[in-house]
Formats: structure tokens, C-alpha cells, sequence
């Protein structure tokens, strides 16, 4: 997974075949672990269900 921090808005952005990893952009900086944080929130709020 690669983690583009400081974006606008949370989003899933794509797969780059090259690396084998999804892209997502998060809008939390890559500050004591904020970006991180941020992450496991979107994707369980969006991909993960109950």
C-alpha cells in the first residue's frame, strides 16, 4: 500500500501494477503516525464490513 499524506480528501486512487500496491491519498500528515491513523479509519469506514 502506498499512503500519499497531506491530500485533499481521502480517496483509494488506483493500483500501480509496477510496486504490486493499491495508492490511497489521506488527508492527515505524515505526523506521529497521523497519516497512519487516518488510513485504518478510511478503509474500515469504506472496505471493511461489519
Amino acid at each position: 500500500m502506498i499512503v500519499k499524506p497531506n491530500s485533499p480528501k481521502n480517496e483509494l486512487v488506483g493500483f500501480d501494477a509496477g510496486r504490486k500496491a493499491y495508492i490511497v491519498r489521506v488527508s492527515a500528515p505524515a505526523d506521529k503516525n497521523k497519516a497512519n491513523v487516518e488510513l485504518c479509519r478510511f478503509l474500515s469506514k469504506n472496505y471493511i464490513s461489519p
